[in-house]
C-alpha cells in the first residue's frame, strides 16, 4: 500500500509552491505554459485517495451550459468549483499508484485543464495566478 508521505515525495519532485501535511501545491510546465495543480490527501471509503485539481478558468468566466456539456465528455476527470476557480478534477486511490500513475494523473489533468481553457478566450492567459493564494 501506498502512503500519502510516499506520493507527496513523488508530487515534490516538481517545484513545490506549497506543502501543508495533506496537501501540495506544484507547478507544472506543459509545453510553455506554466500552471499551479494541487495534489491532496482525501479520504473516500475509509481509504486515502489522491485528489488532484487544475485551474481551468475563472468562475466568472465559465458558461455553465458549456462547462455541463464539456463535464459529461471528461472520462478520467470532472469539473468542478474551487475558490472562485472552475478546475478539472481527477482522482486514484492511494491503494493502486505508482510513480507512473500518479505523473500520467498530474500530466493528464494539467494538459486537459489547458485544453478546456482554450476552449474560453475570455479567460486570462496568466495560468501561474490560479491557485495563487495557496502560496501566501
Amino acid at each position: 500500500m501506498v502512503t500519502w508521505s510516499e506520493v507527496a515525495a513523488q508530487l515534490a519532485r516538481y517545484p513545490v509552491v506549497l506543502r501543508d501535511d495533506r496537501s501540495l501545491v506544484i507547478a507544472v510546465r506543459v509545453g510553455d505554459t506554466k500552471l499551479r495543480v494541487r495534489g491532496e490527501c482525501v479520504t473516500a471509503f475509509d481509504e486515502d485517495w489522491l485528489l488532484v485539481l487544475a485551474p481551468v478558468l475563472v468562475e466568472e468566466c465559465a458558461r455553465l451550459r458549456d462547462a455541463l456539456a464539456l463535464n459529461m465528455r471528461l472520462a478520467l476527470s470532472a469539473l468542478a468549483i474551487e475558490q472562485g476557480w472552475l478546475v478539472l478534477r481527477a482522482t486514484q486511490p492511494l491503494a493502486r499508484l505508482d510513480e507512473r500513475t500518479i505523473a500520467r494523473t498530474i500530466e493528464h489533468v494539467a494538459q486537459e485543464a489547458l485544453r478546456l481553457r482554450s476552449l474560453h478566450p475570455t479567460e486570462p492567459t496568466d495560468a501561474e495566478q490560479a491557485f495563487s493564494h495557496f502560496g501566501e
